[in-house]
């Protein structure tokens, strides 16, 4: 399979990356989040709350799962926490090419304040961001690909991200969707 992952911290640009890429190179783009919350009738942080995190991340494992059987040659924009299932990183890995957006603690505190689609994020402090990003890291690295950065534009984000997947061995041409 063909997809393109898009892995990182919340608020590290994922799906403003993903859908200016998808739209640069004529792909689909998808974000699980939205289709986990469409598929479920609530909003992310509802069930993360409701259920609890191991429920949240086995929905979220079955979604990409089947995301990647709907699709070959998208783009893909994960939950930050999408890495921490294992069998969740196989599935990415087996199923396309894994980028990690990794900014700087400043650039996701910036990206938080302009954002009102996160308010559980607004209250985060520098320390609490700094053990999100220990925590995961090992995660994150884990990806094909790893995109470090401070206060780039996304166009400058999508530019540096399409060299990736265009110097890569994956033909992405073949976008279908089945």
């Amino acid at each position: 399979m063909n997809n393109i992952f898009l892995i990182g911290p919340p608020a590290s640009g994922k799906t403003s990356v993903g859908v200016s890429l998808a739209d640069n190179m004529g792909l689909p783009f998808v974000d699980t989040d939205e289709h986990i919350a469409e598929a479920e009738g609530e909003g992310v942080v509802e069930i993360f709350n409701r259920r609890g995190e191991r429920s949240f991340r086995e929905i979220e494992r079955e979604m990409i799962k089947s995301i990647c059987e709907d699709y070959d040659g998208a783009v893909i924009s994960t939950g930050g926490g999408a890495v921490l299932s294992a069998r969740t990183r196989k599935i990415m890995k087996e199923s396309g090419t894994v980028i990690t957006l990794l900014p700087s603690i400043r650039a996701i505190q910036t990206n938080v304040e302009k954002s009102h689609l996160r308010p559980s994020l607004l209250s985060t402090t520098k320390e609490a961001l700094s053990s999100l990003l220990i925590q995961r890291m090992p995660y994150y690295l884990m990806a094909d690909y790893v995109v470090s950065y401070d206060m780039e534009s996304v166009g400058d984000l999508v530019s540096i991200v399409e060299k990736f997947v265009l110097n890569s061995d994956i033909d992405f041409t073949q976008n279908t969707v089945r």
